[in-house]
């Protein structure tokens, strides 16, 4: 996992750097400057070992962070379909092994993307695939992804370097420090799946069970302190 994470950090550059182009050219103006793809004040967000055991590096802020706030820029998004189809086999049957199938999104309930094909995923780069997940502690929102041409039809010789799906944004949905990370949520089912390789996984309505166990085993303990 260690190693996909650093392979998709590479990605997610490479990503930030198209971003910034296409965006220059939604504006329409051939000689508008290509807008940085860095904040003019300090670097607010940075990569660096996950606080989750073994789960590889994760998204920090070095800044205070208040609900609402936006983090980073909204991701670029690549649609992925039928990839079953043009690869010749099945993925859940290993016949082939791609490497970002671990960063894909179901594109079935994005408007005008469930269109694009039987089987339809995207990737999102940026936070949608850097962040890790504590179902316990997400403070982080990713919203629903936008969707314009720019004028752009399939009959434009740049219709293949282009996205029409972009903008995928995250907001803090609850008050963040500095120096702490930043989590997304993955949704039960990511882990459920993945159980035969990875192991359990505690749900979001685990942690009030095991904090009521807690509770009871410390009123044990101090109860047998009391009787020595």
């Amino acid at each position: 996992m260690h190693c996909h994470r650093q392979v998709m950090c590479l990605f997610v550059a490479f990503a930030l750097c198209c971003l910034s182009f296409t965006v220059a050219s939604n504006s329409g103006d051939d000689n508008a400057p290509l807008p940085s793809p860095l904040p003019p004040s300090t670097c607010k967000l940075y990569l660096a070992t996950s606080t989750i055991p073994n789960a590889g590096l994760g998204v920090f802020t070095s800044v205070p962070m208040k609900v609402g706030d936006a983090v980073g820029f909204g991701d670029s998004i690549v649609t992925i379909v039928d990839m079953d189809f043009n690869a010749d086999g099945f993925m859940a049957d290993e016949d082939y092994h791609w490497l970002p199938s671990e960063y894909m999104w179901n594109g079935a309930k994005i408007p005008h993307m469930k269109n694009e094909g039987q089987e339809v995923h995207y990737l999102s780069s940026g936070m949608g695939s850097l962040a890790n997940c504590h179902l316990n502690l997400n403070n982080v929102v990713e919203k629903t992804v936008d969707y314009g041409t720019a004028g752009i039809t399939r009959g434009d010789p740049g219709v293949g370097a282009f996205s029409s799906y972009h903008d995928r944004r995250s907001y803090i949905q609850s008050n963040v420090q500095s120096g702490q990370e930043l989590f997304v949520s993955y949704g039960a089912n990511w882990f459920l799946t993945r159980e035969d390789y990875m192991g359990l996984f505690p749900m979001a309505d685990s942690y009030p069970i095991a904090d009521k166990f807690v509770k009871r085993m410390e009123k044990m303990i101090e109860s047998i302190a009391t009787i020595d």
